[in-house]
């Protein structure tokens, strides 16, 4: 008995200290977006106005080359090197920062802040999958108190003044990584464990989310906003103070606590109804002409967009940890989509600023940045749900296949099923290879068709059939009427 109740508080303690890890962590990733706002890009300024973009985007392309890693034959290589490939970079890129400032070398600085970033969007992702072993009512809870410590860390940072403050970015990064190095690991072995991508796809295809799915997309938009915030009324290509916003994310911590106080998740939907609500107040004060309207403009963007990140931070931990299948493709994806969405808009605050727009054309600019964000928010309200999506979100299970049904009036049944659902011969064909529990590319080599052949093919099925996965199918013709 006492030995059980040994193992139970050192449980606990590990329990709590993993909390605590990913906590700082992900602390640190905040502040490190902060540190390359406001020290890394401005540095890169003088050498070239669009290099910060370039950087940005050599970010979102490394994360889009994650995500079809993640979902492909590469998975295996990708989970076995992610935390050492990440370590490396942000290794590389400070030993390029340290080589610049003794070589006076613009080269070597160009060098040290794209491997720096690169190993810095590889960290986020190795702290997302850190994440995956919290529940979701401490996930909200986690991921709010997260941004909150963050100032803290800020603070600490000013208080310091680093001449070279762009070489905090990557030392910030390789503290994250290791800090969640063991939680991190375990993710990792459960990613592996878990059945490969495509082929859970194809017969699970609700337990996975489409690249165009909406929570993505809504990433994309979010951070256009998060893009226009850091250049609307910057000086010099350096974001305005964004201090103030800590009230209302204290506010959301609050809220996340007392989430985690009734052992129930965070109201994802709410959250994004009040960082919409942010975007809107901000985008509509950008008419007004006063420095103090100036501050709230930027107040109220800088707001939405936190409020956002933090729910999108908190939403593909959550899709991740009801499918492992496709946590690193959901952490890559969508922090690419919102690189994308970060360098769109940054180049339409610019154009805002540009005196050469004129109070005429800046006004229409608003005018319809602020209608086609009102528009998108009006349109996912009405369509889509995040706590719906996140719940439909179920692990991947093995496919059972029954062996009850002797073999020689299988395919009787496959047949009864087919025209039942008035299958075509194609598809009647597929239809009976799922039911015997055969993967896509068996079916892709039975047949001599393609891979995304095979994908419309089932597609087809499951909408016929009236079915949602592979193991529903197999159900199906086990239970047919008449044999």
């Amino acid at each position: 008995m006492s030995d059980s109740i040994s193992q139970l508080h050192k449980r606990a303690g590990a329990d709590a200290r993993t909390l605590v890890f990913c906590v700082t962590a992900l602390s640190l990733v905040f502040m490190y977006a902060w540190v390359l706002n406001a020290e890394v890009l401005p540095a890169l300024d003088p050498l070239s106005p669009a290099m910060r973009d370039a950087l940005v985007g050599a970010k979102a392309v490394t994360l889009v080359a994650v995500a079809i890693a993640a979902g492909g034959r590469y998975r295996e290589v990708l989970l076995r090197s992610l935390v050492g490939v990440s370590l490396l970079s942000i290794v590389l890129g400070i030993a390029g920062y340290m080589a610049a400032l003794f070589m006076h070398s613009t080269g070597l600085h160009v060098f040290g802040a794209f491997a720096s970033s690169i190993g810095a969007s590889l960290a986020a992702v190795v702290v997302g999958v850190a994440c995956l072993s919290l529940s979701l009512p401490v996930l909200g809870a986690a991921v709010a108190g997260a941004y909150v410590l963050s100032f803290a860390w800020r603070a600490l940072f000013a208080v310091a003044a680093v001449s070279e403050g762009y070489m905090v970015a990557p030392l910030i990064c390789i503290i994250a990584v290791l800090l969640v190095h063991r939680p991190a690991r375990s993710g990792l072995a459960c990613i592996s464990a878990s059945p490969s991508s495509p082929d859970a796809a194809l017969a699970q295809p609700n337990s996975f989310l489409s690249m165009l799915n909406q929570i993505f997309v809504c990433m994309l938009v979010f951070r256009v906003v998060y893009g226009l915030a850091l250049t609307a009324g910057e000086t010099l290509r350096i974001p305005v103070d964004s201090s103030i916003v800590f009230a209302p994310l204290a506010a959301a911590f609050l809220y996340a606590l007392f989430c985690f106080a009734r052992r129930r998740s965070l109201d994802a939907d709410f959250l994004f109804y009040a960082a919409s609500l942010c975007v809107v107040a901000g985008l509509s004060l950008f008419q007004a002409e006063s420095a103090f309207s100036e501050g709230f403009v930027n107040a109220f963007l800088y707001t939405g967009s936190a409020l956002f990140d933090m729910l999108s931070w908190y939403v593909l931990v959550a899709l991740g940890s009801r499918n492992h299948a496709m946590a690193i493709k959901a952490f890559a994806w969508g922090s690419a989509m919102k690189a994308f969405g970060s360098i769109a808009g940054a180049f339409l605050g610019r154009a805002m600023n540009a005196g050469a727009l004129g109070p005429i054309d800046r006004s229409v600019l608003v005018a319809v940045t602020t209608v086609a964000f009102v528009s998108y928010v009006v349109h996912f309200a009405s369509t889509f749900r995040i706590t719906r999506t996140i719940a439909c979100v179920e692990p991947v299970q093995e496919i059972s296949v029954s062996h009850a049904v002797p073999d020689e009036t299988f395919e009787a049944r496959c047949a009864a099923v087919a025209a039942e659902f008035s299958l075509t011969p194609r598809e009647a064909e597929v239809f009976e290879l799922l039911a015997r529990g055969r993967n896509g590319n068996y079916i892709k080599d039975a047949l001599t068709i393609s891979y995304n052949t095979v994908k419309t093919h089932v597609a087809h099925v499951y909408d016929k059939a009236g079915v949602h996965s592979q193991q529903e199918l197999i159900d199906l013709v086990v239970g047919a009427k008449g044999f």
